[in-house]
């Protein structure tokens, strides 16, 4: 709304401003812009690593963030609505009934550092990540990974108790427990960094060759079923054991 509000009035703002004083006036933008995202740098770094120089209590919570994560809060200070609603609060008139003094040229201000906020720093945005080379914040994968990896030792916990039991199959015990060794194994080793690529690799590779001879498998069924050698409720039936099967291997 902020923003169709401006545009109702910015033709006539134009309007109002010849040429001269236009040229003027994107002159002004520009420096004011400048002056706004100098302002804006000089102050996000103080503030940013003063009060944990000073107090340990505050690092101790919040470690010192990286300077490239304090470039980028630092480039990001787009302004926008409220910038722009705080330029439309100034009233047309004083108590005098006089016209608010250069009111237009303060709107047009606005709108214009909003602009150059917008489309300059907001594009150039991945360009300058890119630049000064931002890691990729890796904070919800390692969650991913340490909830995966409980999960997996709770498992192999189960899997150890249940080991006396009549009921369990001694062939397919001794597979689960290799299976969740290899899981806790390998999800260690992602959170500590000590996994190569090639193991993880492996891991993909393993999958894939599953879901290759699973598919295999469903190919002969369905080929089976086409020639006439077998019912629809069979090919069913083995399709819901085959889909098990692409489950459990996800």
């Amino acid at each position: 709304i902020l923003f169709l509000l401006i545009g109702l009035q910015l033709r006539g703002i134009i309007e109002t401003v010849r040429d001269g004083a236009f040229l003027q006036l994107v002159g002004e933008v520009a420096l004011m812009s400048l002056i706004v995202i100098i302002v804006r740098i000089l102050w996000v770094f103080p503030a940013t690593y003063i009060p944990r120089w000073l107090f340990p209590s505050v690092r101790k919570h919040d470690p010192f963030p990286s300077w490239r994560s304090v470039t980028i809060v630092a480039w990001t200070g787009l302004r926008g609505g409220i910038s722009l609603a705080a330029a439309l609060a100034l009233p047309l008139t004083t108590a005098s009934g006089a016209s608010f003094p250069e009111r237009d040229l303060l709107i047009a201000l606005t709108f214009g550092i909003i602009l150059v906020t917008l489309a300059g720093q907001g594009l150039s945005l991945t360009p300058l990540i890119q630049f000064i080379h931002v890691p990729s914040d890796t904070t919800v994968e390692q969650e991913r990974q340490r909830a995966r990896l409980a999960a997996s030792q709770a498992a192999q916990a189960r899997l150890t108790e249940l080991s006396g039991q009549e009921w369990v199959p001694e062939n397919l015990l001794t597979h689960l427990q290799t299976r969740y060794e290899e899981k806790t194994h390998r999800l260690e080793g992602l959170l500590d960094g000590s996994t190569t690529d090639e193991v993880i690799d492996d891991g993909q590779a393993r999958r894939r060759l599953h879901q290759e001879v699973v598919s295999a498998e469903r190919g002969v069924v369905i080929s089976l079923r086409d020639r006439g050698q077998i019912d629809d409720e069979i090919l069913h039936d083995i399709e819901r054991e085959l889909d098990l099967e692409e489950q459990q291997l996800q």
